[in-house]
């Protein structure tokens, strides 16, 4: 690929990345990770420890910083015993 088109397509994903409704929908997303890891009454190290990610991780998670991978997501919701549609139902 040029670099031309390189560079371009990197702006493209940062744009995309940054956009305000895909903030929402990652602070959004955060707040469906909390909700069931704290009726749990799980620390965020132990849930982050039994989904094999960094407690930082994690924390940026249900915080809206960072836009989790799906991988992720499903380490997340087999360590909170939910579905992985859970995460997304408003």
């Amino acid at each position: 690929m040029p670099r031309a088109c390189r560079k371009a397509r990197r702006n493209y994903r940062s744009d995309a990345r940054s956009a305000p409704e895909v903030i929402l929908a990652v602070e959004s997303l955060g707040k469906r990770i909390r909700q069931p890891r704290e009726e749990q009454n799980l620390s965020q190290e132990h849930l982050a420890e039994h989904a094999r990610l960094a407690a930082k991780h994690l924390q940026d998670m249900e915080h809206g910083r960072t836009n989790p991978t799906v991988a992720s997501l499903v380490g997340l919701a087999k360590a909170l015993g939910v579905d992985l549609r859970v995460l997304f139902e408003e």
